[in-house]
């Protein structure tokens, strides 16, 4: 192993921690986002305090793991942020796998008059029934904001707090796991390379910090043209009529 310890070995691994936390952090989970959000109907608060919780790990770990990290050894604690980062997209997979198949009933080409269909607002509403009578919509839309407002939450569903808890817990590891990336990383670059070289080191070591986001959303306009449930059989997601182009 004395060949892997060398300068330009460590600032490989050290580029490929970068990509990998650019991939997963700034370019799948966002990319994603809207599909989750639409998949388990949690409303823009929940996915607002879903995306929190990357901030929130690494703030509140920023300055312990500088501190004791420092005076530890740094690959070390640069191996267990990349283990957590591990952990933590693996935990975010889990909704996925708990949940029941995702099945809609909601074609985006046709009109739907199910008062507590979760695709239902105000403008989805006042476009049904101006298809069916202008003024009749004028006579039934304060009964039908009525009938919304005692539809159950899909926030409140059963099951729901199980999936926002595993969300937040898996993007606040990776939160956690990429906390020494950018402290501990940098420090432990200047510290090998000479003074000649460390500018350059860092430069190519920033410069994966934009790669990663570049490949992830690479990847996920590639992944978001199958379908959540990609190992149903093909003939059920035929006969549903769904394609890239669903809004579903």
């Amino acid at each position: 192993l004395q060949r892997f310890g060398k300068r330009n070995w460590m600032l490989l691994w050290l580029c490929w921690f970068c990509t990998v936390q650019g991939l997963l952090v700034n370019g799948l989970v966002p990319s994603a986002i809207t599909s989750i959000e639409r998949r388990f109907q949690f409303n823009s608060s929940t996915i607002g305090r879903i995306m929190q919780f990357y901030d929130f790990g690494y703030v509140l770990l920023c300055i312990p793991v500088s501190y004791f990290g420092g005076r530890h050894s740094k690959p070390m604690v640069l191996a267990a942020g990349l283990l957590l980062m591990a952990l933590g997209s693996f935990i975010f997979t889990m909704p996925h796998n708990f949940s029941d198949s995702y099945t809609s009933t909601h074609n985006a080409h046709e009109p739907t008059f199910s008062k507590c269909h979760p695709s239902h607002t105000s403008s989805g509403l006042r476009k049904n029934y101006a298809l069916l009578n202008n003024s009749l919509y004028a006579l039934m839309s304060a009964a039908s904001a009525e009938a919304l407002r005692s539809c159950p939450s899909p926030e409140n569903q059963p099951g729901t707090f199980r999936y926002v808890f595993l969300f937040c817990l898996g993007h606040f590891l990776h939160g956690i796991g990429a906390t020494p990336l950018f402290t501990l990383g940098v420090s432990y670059i200047d510290e090998n390379v000479g003074p000649t070289l460390s500018s350059l080191y860092l430069g190519i070591f920033y410069a994966f910090a934009i790669f990663g986001p570049a490949f992830g959303f690479l990847m996920s306009s590639s992944f978001l043209r199958y379908h959540t449930d990609f190992l149903q059989s093909e003939l059920h997601i035929k006969i549903l009529n769904i394609d890239e182009t669903d809004p579903k």
